[in-house]
Parts: C-alpha cells; sequence; structure tokens
C-alpha cells in the first residue's frame, strides 16, 4: 500500500468516497493500483474544473462595442486587450457584415477567440450584398441605430443567463453607438463611452451645437481654400 502514501490519500476506501463526490463501491471495486491512480486523476481534473468556474465566475465582465467601421474597431480592440490583460472576461461585438468579413479575409477559425476573449456578432440590417456597407457612413449610421437595439438586449440576456461567462459588469461603447445608453439603463448595468477619433474631432464634436446657436454653423460664403 505504499503507493496510496505516495498519492497522499488514505487507504480507506471509506474515506475516500466521502471525500471526492464519485461513486465508490467497495463490493465491486478492484484493489489494483490502476484502478485508484484512474480515480485520482478523475478527482483532479473535477477539483481543476471547479478552480476554473471560480475564477471565472470571479471575472469582471465587460461587452464592448465599436462602431463598424475600421478606425474605430481597431482603437476598441486594442482597449480590449489591455482589460483583458488586466483581467477582464471580454466579449467584442462585431457586426455580421464586419464578422463575416474577418472570416473570409483571416480564416474561419479567426474568430474562435480564447475562453476569456470572445467575439460576438449582431446585424446593422444592411444587405450582405452591399460591398461598400462601411463607406457610407450616414446611412450606416442610421441602420444601427434602428437595427442593432434589439439584437444587443438578446445578446445581452444570452450572456447574463449563460453559465459558460460570467454576469456582464459593464458595457464599452463607441461613443457613436448611442443606442447602447438605453440599454445599459434599462439593464442596470454601467456604461462607458469610448472616444476613438482625435482630441480635435471631439472638440468640434463637442462644440457643434454651439457653433449651431451662434449662427457659425452651417458656414456661410465661400472658402478661400
Amino acid at each position: 500500500m505504499g503507493w496510496l502514501k505516495a498519492c497522499d490519500v488514505d487507504s480507506s476506501l471509506h474515506t475516500w468516497s466521502h471525500r471526492f463526490p464519485i461513486k465508490c463501491l467497495t463490493s465491486k471495486l478492484k484493489s489494483t493500483e490502476n484502478q485508484f491512480n484512474h480515480i485520482l486523476s478523475l478527482a483532479k481534473q473535477k477539483n481543476k474544473m471547479e478552480s476554473h468556474i471560480v475564477c471565472s465566475a470571479q471575472k469582471p465582465h465587460v461587452v464592448c462595442v465599436p462602431y463598424p467601421a475600421q478606425g474605430h474597431i481597431n482603437p476598441m480592440l486594442k482597449v480590449a486587450k489591455l482589460l483583458h490583460v488586466k483581467g477582464f472576461h471580454v466579449t467584442f461585438v462585431n457586426t455580421v457584415y464586419n464578422h463575416n468579413r474577418l472570416l473570409r479575409s483571416r480564416g474561419p477559425h479567426a474568430l474562435d477567440g480564447l475562453p476569456s476573449f470572445r467575439f460576438e456578432a449582431i446585424p446593422d440590417g444592411l444587405p450582405d450584398t452591399d460591398v461598400e456597407t462601411t463607406q457610407d457612413i450616414p446611412t450606416l449610421c442610421e441602420s444601427t441605430m434602428r437595427n442593432c437595439l434589439g439584437s444587443f438586449k438578446e445578446l445581452l440576456r444570452r450572456l447574463n443567463t449563460g453559465d459558460d461567462v460570467p454576469p456582464v459588469s459593464c458595457i464599452l461603447s463607441d461613443g457613436c453607438m448611442s443606442f447602447i445608453l438605453d440599454t445599459a439603463e434599462e439593464l442596470g448595468v454601467p456604461k462607458v463611452l469610448f472616444w476613438t477619433t482625435s482630441a480635435c474631432g471631439f472638440m468640434a464634436y463637442l462644440h457643434f451645437y454651439l457653433f449651431i446657436e451662434k449662427g457659425l454653423c452651417p458656414l456661410k460664403g465661400t472658402c478661400s481654400y
């Protein structure tokens, strides 16, 4: 029975069966070293799985929603990677159109992600046959506001009821995806708006209504350049 001591287990089958939640029938179990090693392996696997589940449940879960244009997706992805390194569980949400584009260009497993960094997709409402979908910004803005809300709510509900991911802790949204604000408030989830353009562009947007109030916008006359 020296091998039992080496495995640091009690030689009593009764004690063993109460220590680990597996069926151990002493009347039918043959006292062989291979069988005990197999049981020990199963117990270690179970403990490892339980430890992984506990760790995953404790992770903060951020849902990242970029505006579906290349200049907005790249910065959001960089922030998502930084949050993942800091211990966040990340769900990165593309539109179906961009999701499929990435799969076609990078291969069918390009967006498999990691256990704690996953990719999801919601429809933007634009036809798949339009190869210039992301180039017409006004059309894209209107379509996302009209069509993404319902699908995004359903995605959040699915994430919050799933057993394999932690509950959603917060939403990190592109500043142009304003429909996220109402969704976050409705579900009681904290939200953060991420501005992806330059500081100069941010100041222009910030003062836009002020320019209108002062009559500076739209511009009058002709430009000299």
